[in-house]
């Protein structure tokens, strides 16, 4: 059985946390109302 670690979000992890919001988005056809960016979510 793999070991689950769990952690904070850091900076270098912003793209793939867009990456998976606009997934998410694109599944739930709203992918024309993502305004996040890597630098929103960085603030």
């Amino acid at each position: 059985m793999a070991e689950v670690t769990y952690r904070f979000a850091r900076e270098d992890d912003c793209a793939l946390i867009l990456r998976f919001i606009r997934e998410l988005a694109d599944y739930e056809k709203m992918v024309d109302q993502v305004i996040a960016t890597e630098d929103l979510l960085r603030e």
